[in-house]
């Protein structure tokens, strides 16, 4: 058992000068690190008791490399939490479907907070690309043609009310862009990364050319984490960009992506329709090879709307929302140009203030 903090004979020092405490709004605190003037420190080694600790100055200490084993196992603790609260939810919405020894046995934890997921085709034999996005928690505006601007007037997607962003949009020459969120924390810490998409989707570069700039320019990225597929349907070309710490540079970028089936989580880019990333429960693909001929309807009845999301163990986390705080919409927005055609279909399903709304669009490439 740790001693207990022994008081000082000379007042702490702290950044407001003679204040007796700290400014720290202990309600508020979450999980993130506070620095402080000071920290308390007390030993311990193994089969030992803890030393006396005694108050430092802040900064940095050394630690066994088995410690972080103590934050999985907290991490454990609270996911197997959210997972109680989860099934208990479920319980009383009174669905069958769920199998709570498998949640258990896996922990494939549903995080029903901030996360996003894509799911997409490119480049197979039926479709040039087929994508079906699962909105993010935020306030925007139902999909629509940003024909207010010149600059944007070809551009087709929903819209951050403040930024003026989106999180998927298409142009009428066949340019895609779309994002997910890297954390799921609960304020958005790529923030601004919408704009990147507009950037691509107004613009004349081509993948390769923006992934590159995005890559060695730090000032349009600076401060910024996202999970980013650009696509070019007239150049058959898509690339992918991933950059998961604010202060550091892209970590990932792969172009081009070949043609396949994916899957996007907070945690990256999946290749699905490989032998060692298929999961036997992929219900992608299971509801394209049941539903090949127009897919879209049974997509968000029984994938985007199925809260039992199935991705490998331990690899990211997704959002399965479907419902939010009075004013936002949350949902599902899909895009579909089979091969042999230069019709688009983009389509937006989504819940706002508790009424199911549907808007469709279809127009040629030009």
């Amino acid at each position: 058992m740790a001693p207990s903090v022994q008081p000082s004979s000379s007042p702490l020092r702290t950044s407001k000068g003679d204040d007796k405490y700290a400014n720290v709004k202990w309600e508020e605190l979450g999980f993130s690190l506070i620095p402080t003037d000071c920290m308390y420190v007390a030993k311990c080694r193994q089969g030992e008791s803890f030393t006396e600790g005694k108050i430092v100055p802040y900064g940095d200490i050394s630690i066994s490399p088995c410690s972080p084993i103590l934050n999985y196992g907290q991490g454990l603790f609270e996911d197997a939490d959210v997972l109680m609260a989860h099934l208990e939810k479920v319980k009383l919405k009174g669905k069958s479907h769920y199998n709570k020894s498998s949640f258990v046995e896996k922990i494939q934890i549903i995080r029903r907070e901030k996360t996003g997921t894509a799911w997409f085709v490119w480049q197979d034999s039926s479709y040039q690309l087929l994508l079906l996005q699962d909105r993010e928690n935020r306030v925007i505006k139902p999909a629509a043609w940003w024909d207010r601007d010149e600059e944007t007037k070809d551009i087709l997607g929903g819209r951050d009310e403040k930024t003026g962003g989106t999180w998927l949009g298409c142009s009428k020459q066949g340019r895609v862009a779309f994002l997910v969120n890297v954390t799921n924390q609960t304020s958005f810490t790529h923030t601004g990364a919408e704009l990147l998409t507009v950037k691509f989707l107004k613009g004349k570069m081509t993948t390769s050319e923006f992934a590159n700039e995005l890559a060695s320019n730090k000032e349009l990225s600076s401060g910024l984490t996202f999970n980013l597929v650009v696509a070019d349907i007239a150049s058959k070309s898509m690339v992918y960009i991933s950059k998961k710490s604010p202060t550091k540079e892209v970590d990932e970028m792969i172009d081009p992506i070949g043609p396949g089936r994916y899957f996007i989580t907070s945690a990256g880019l999946y290749d699905i329709s490989s032998s060692q990333d298929k999961h036997p429960k992929d219900k992608f693909s299971e509801v394209l090879d049941e539903n090949k001929e127009s897919p879209r309807r049974e997509f968000y009845e029984k994938l985007m709307n199925d809260d039992q999301i199935i991705v490998p163990e331990g690899e990211g986390e997704t959002d399965t929302s479907r419902t939010g705080p009075k004013g936002e919409c949350i949902g599902t927005t899909s895009i579909e140009v089979k091969r042999g055609t230069s019709n688009i279909g983009f389509n937006e399903y989504y819940w706002e203030n508790d009424e199911f709304k549907e808007h469709k669009f279809h127009f040629d490439m030009e």
